[in-house]
């Protein structure tokens, strides 16, 4: 049985889901807390893939893309970074050393309630005060007494209303900007060729934030690429970063020697070394 299910739609086929095609285990008390934890239906939506991207591997943490999320839920993935962050903030979701993503295992933490925002509380105190101002004015004209309308004590109670909603008016907060999407958490998710470590990126990154020039999503992915350009010709890639942070660089810079042909990776000193010490048992095993 294998971990992921794929569904096929075929003509004139009903789809059924079954167990047979995969499932994964969830916590009761998880689940518990997810039905009584108000959501948005994006949030409700991404919920869901990210619960999917981990339990589904057998995992509480998971080094999760946005576009894996997109692909997921159908929303368009400029607007994932937008809907992770309030989740985040809420601690429902959160992001271990490694920036990996999941669940927030103690429930007890979670604000399973929206917060309220200010505009919405001006907002009803403003209909609050129209329907005050409406219902005296009502009074005055089912009034028989004509005399009442214009009598000092009505004027000034009217003219007092108009000044508070003047104030009120100017009190009310203005609408807040939308928040700027978390562009470094998008850096960090971007696909690392198997060369450049996540530890080694995430120092670069760090390092680009100190000295206040972080990053754009476009320039990190250029980055990425001219690394893996360089680490073509055979140049120390974690060389050159360690080289820029510790001079405190903001860019990076090919080495201007010529890169050593027998250049290895550790892997492949690793594989070397392995058949080394193997053609020499095997040379040693036929010696009289």
């Amino acid at each position: 049985m294998t971990q992921t299910a794929e569904i096929y739609k075929f003509e004139g086929r009903r789809m059924k889901a079954d167990l047979e095609d995969g499932f994964y285990r969830l916590a009761n008390m998880l689940s518990d807390a997810l039905c009584q934890t108000s959501l948005s239906d994006r949030e409700g939506r991404v919920i869901r893939a990210i619960e999917r991207l981990t339990f589904g591997y057998n995992c509480s943490f998971r080094l999760v893309h946005n576009d894996e999320i997109a692909l997921k839920t159908g929303i368009c993935l400029t607007n994932i970074s937008k809907t992770l962050k309030p989740l985040i903030d809420r601690r429902i979701l959160t992001r271990n050393d490694n920036g990996e993503i999941g669940f927030n295992t103690y429930v007890d933490e979670w604000e399973k309630s929206k917060p309220t925002s200010k505009k919405s509380e001006s907002t009803s105190q403003n209909r609050l005060e129209i329907k005050s101002e409406s219902t005296l004015g009502k009074v005055k004209t089912d009034s028989s007494d004509k005399s009442e309308s214009t009598s000092p004590i009505y004027k000034e109670v009217k003219t007092d209303l108009k000044d508070n909603s003047k104030d009120n008016s100017k009190d009310s907060p203005k609408p807040k900007k939308p928040a700027k999407p978390d562009v470094k958490t998008e850096v960090l998710n971007l696909e690392l060729p198997s060369f450049l470590s996540f530890d080694l990126w995430n120092e670069l990154v760090e390092h680009r934030i100190e000295i206040k020039k972080p990053f754009t999503l476009r320039a990190a992915t250029m980055q990425i690429k001219q690394l893996s350009g360089w680490y073509a010709k055979g140049h120390d890639i974690e060389g050159i970063i360690q080289n820029s942070i510790s001079n405190g660089y903001q860019g990076l810079f090919e080495p201007k020697t010529a890169p050593q042909n027998n250049y290895q990776t550790r892997q492949q000193r690793i594989s070397e070394n392995n058949q080394r010490v193997f053609t020499d048992f095997v040379n040693g095993g036929h010696h009289d």
